[in-house]
């Protein structure tokens, strides 16, 4: 299991899936193999193999709502919003300040969807580092599009120099230079303060930054 996480931060996703597919004979290791593999499907826009991993995910370990985020989140994106709605309202029953499930019954259209952005601005406000590991948390399950959107909250909120930084490297990833170059732009005037990249994909980005620009101040 462990392999395939590596392999997963690395980008080797073949290895990834290899890892993981072994990993599920494990019995202490085999939800978090399957949510692995859901991610990796997820990324890669496969939305029923997402759905039928995390599926079984949130079967095994029904006590933790870890993998039923993960499969309302499949099963939005694969365009089936009502039983993501409905996947949701029982996260949240149950775990009532999960960020990710909170984010995402904001992002939709859905009934209580403007409660729900009042409530999660709220909770988001009080810590801008609530921002950066809801940015992570996407950006671990494939699904970087959504990651940005989150940093694009992230700097309404505050102008930081690592939001800014890990937004040019996932700008960079899909392949929006324009983004990337606006948003390395957007680093130099921007706030270092409690910029220490406890994250590991902030450090990939602080040295995608170095990469580009090897006497970045702030990057170092």
């Amino acid at each position: 299991y462990y392999r395939g996480l590596i392999a997963l931060y690395e980008g080797r996703l073949s290895a990834a899936q290899e890892y993981f597919n072994s990993a599920q004979t494990s019995k202490s290791h085999s939800t978090a193999a399957l949510m692995g593999l859901g991610k990796i499907a997820l990324g890669e826009k496969n939305y029923d193999p997402a759905i039928g991993f995390l599926e079984q995910a949130s079967q095994q370990a029904a006590e933790i709502v870890g993998p039923s985020v993960l499969l309302a989140i499949a099963l939005r994106s694969a365009g089936r919003t009502k039983e993501a709605y409905t996947k949701l309202r029982q996260v949240l029953a149950r775990d009532p300040l999960n960020h990710p499930a909170l984010y995402e019954m904001a992002s939709g259209n859905h009934p209580e969807s403007e409660e729900f952005q009042g409530k999660l601005q709220r909770i988001l406000s009080d810590d801008h580092q609530y921002f950066m590991d809801l940015a992570c948390y996407y950006i671990h399950a494939g699904l970087t599009g959504d990651a940005l959107k989150v940093l694009d909250m992230a700097w309404l909120q505050k102008e930081t120099a690592m939001a800014a930084y890990l937004a040019a490297f996932l700008s960079h990833q899909v392949g929006d230079i324009p983004a990337e170059i606006a948003w390395l732009e957007k680093t130099q005037a921007a706030s270092p303060d409690f910029g220490f990249p406890s994250r590991l994909e902030e450090v990939l980005a602080l040295q995608f930054a170095l990469e580009k620009d090897p006497h970045d101040s702030k990057a170092k």
